[in-house]
This record gives C-alpha cells, sequence and structure tokens, in this order.
C-alpha cells in the first residue's frame, strides 16, 4: 500500500508497507518516531492529509480520553500515526480506532507487537531499523 525508496537530506528511506494498519515494532532508538517524521514529509508533498497522536499529547491529560475526543479528527485524515502506543493504546481502544477510521493508513509504534489484539486482517507488523543513514522495514 506504501512504498517509500527516497532521500530525505542524508538519509536514505527505504520502507514497503502492505497493509492498511501496520504495527511498528521495536525497542526506543531503531527509527520509529524518526520514520514519522518522513512520512508527514510523504504527506505533504503528496498532499495527504496527515494526523499524529503522541506522549506529550499525555500532557493534557489520560492518552485513552484524549485518543477517543480525537478520534472524528483522527477519521478524516489519509495517514494517523501514533507514537510511543505503549503509553495509551489498548487493545478495545486499538479496535475502535481501525473501525472508526476505516479510510486511512494507520501506523502505531510499539515496543512489542504482542501488545494488540484483534480479529482484524490487513496488519502488518514490521521492524524498523536505522543504520549508517540508512531507514528500512523488516518483517
Amino acid at each position: 500500500m506504501l512504498s517509500l525508496n527516497e532521500n530525505f537530506g542524508a538519509i536514505f528511506v527505504n520502507v514497503d508497507f502492505k497493509n492498511r494498519v501496520n504495527i511498528l515494532s521495536g525497542l526506543s532508538g531503531t527509527g520509529k518516531t524518526l520514520l514519522f517524521s518522513f512520512l508527514s514529509l510523504y504527506c505533504l508533498k503528496n498532499h495527504l492529509r496527515y494526523s499524529k497522536f503522541d506522549s506529550s499529547d499525555l500532557m493534557n491529560g489520560s492518552g485513552e480520553e484524549l485518543l477517543k475526543s480525537r478520534m472524528n479528527e483522527l477519521s478524516k485524515a489519509d495517514m494517523i500515526c501514533l507514537d510511543n502506543a505503549d503509553l495509551y493504546l489498548n487493545s478495545t481502544l486499538f479496535n475502535e480506532l481501525i473501525e472508526s477510521c476505516a479510510n486511512s493508513m494507520i501506523f502505531i509504534s510499539l515496543h512489542y507487537a504482542t501488545a494488540l489484539k484483534s480479529n482484524y486482517q490487513d496488519i502488518g507488523v514490521y521492524f524498523i531499523n536505522y543504520c549508517d543513514n540508512k531507514l528500512k522495514t523488516g518483517v
């Protein structure tokens, strides 16, 4: 559904996502948040609506409550990125997001992909690797 193979300054991004819902798994420092920056640039370049939710949003209250309150806004985006979702996303809210944002491509960064459960079929789990100024996906 999305292949991105291009240079962004000194960093070459080579990612290939085949699913509508994409879980980016890996420990801190593997490039998940960096990838979100490139996805936002991709959306800007291609005139796509982009929405991001991350741990900085948690300063204004409970992550679950805030995410629910922004569900209408998120549903209008072409691409949604949820960064550091371990801090606020549970399986119930995950399934609600998938249903509410049926026309959006969703990216969720987690330390452990097994943290979320769903019966939805179009979910891919990807490991992100940033090394030697190259950012790429692995399955």
